[in-house]
């Protein structure tokens, strides 16, 4: 059993070390090839051919960090590239910069051009949550913050978790939440806003996503000394379908499986697939 452990540690890390080996020869062979695609927070490794990734954190595939700001410019012409792709990411910003990446991904778009989104699904959570059914909460991760809860005197409960889901924030003394370095600190705190239980009963009964989670952000600002949020926002599908009016697009499908069928060249497109409301719209004149 033992050598096993060690074989399967072993086989681990050499795939991890092709994986970033292969990235690094696509990140190379990009340097000679036009950009067609364009990620926007694609995380620290992603890497494709013809795919520029806007991304944050510096790595040996992302030398040039760009921040996603309320004010940011994407570093490309007007009507320049044929996709905008975004994972889970949008419901890491507030509603200013989040208007602001539909804003510049329209104006980049060729006329035509794909807008992908991939978002939590905040309809089933909300679902869940007025169902009392956890099955579809447990596929969800919560570790390590959730360990932080009792400094909080948090319960772990289908409440406090999908609270998370829509709204979830760390402090300082958790430190970063990418870094993980202060879990165990009796000060830290990584988790969903601490409210009472009449609260979160209240808000069970709204039937739209986006207020519940703007609500919940209002309480961390308003209480909290120090916060990073992780989730700070929600939408419906219809909340998001009207959003991307707001910006000119037109929604194609909200269907997972004519997404994915019709976005095969996106790396990653399958990934997190049962947890995730998948949006593929158009950039309209």
């Amino acid at each position: 059993m033992f050598d096993s452990i060690i074989k399967d540690g072993l086989t681990n890390l050499f795939r991890e070390i092709l994986g970033k080996f292969r990235r690094l020869c696509v990140y190379g062979l990009n340097k000679f090839s036009p950009i067609k695609y364009v990620n926007i927070g694609g995380g620290p490794w992603f890497a494709g051919f013809f795919w520029c990734n806007l991304e944050a954190c510096v790595s040996p595939v992302n030398p040039c960090p760009f921040i996603i700001s309320s004010d940011c410019v994407f570093p490309f012409p007007d009507n320049s590239v044929d996709t905008v792709y975004n994972s889970h990411n949008l419901e890491h910003l507030n509603q200013l910069v989040a208007d602001r990446v539909l804003t510049e991904a329209h104006r980049i778009l060729k006329p035509g051009g794909h807008l992908v989104l991939k978002l939590p699904d905040f309809d089933r959570v909300l679902e869940s949550w007025k169902g009392g059914d956890d099955g579809y909460i447990a596929k969800w991760s919560f570790s390590p913050g959730e360990r932080t809860w009792k400094n909080r005197k948090v319960s772990d409960s289908l409440d406090t978790r999908i609270a998370m889901i829509f709204c979830g924030f760390w402090n300082d003394a958790y430190g970063d939440q990418f870094l993980r370095k202060f879990p165990d600190n009796p000060s830290a705190y990584f988790g969903p806003p601490v409210v009472s239980a009449e609260i979160l009963n209240r808000l069970k009964t709204y039937d739209s996503p986006h207020l519940i989670s703007q609500e919940l952000r209002s309480y961390v600002v308003e209480n909290e000394l120090s916060y990073t949020f992780c989730h700070q926002n929600a939408w419906s599908r219809d909340e998001f379908r009207d959003l991307l009016v707001e910006k000119n697009f037109q929604v194609i499908s909200m269907n997972a499986k004519h997404v994915i069928k019709e976005c095969v060249y996106v790396p990653g497109i399958r990934e997190m697939e049962d947890i995730s409301m998948y949006i593929l719209s158009e950039k309209l004149e």
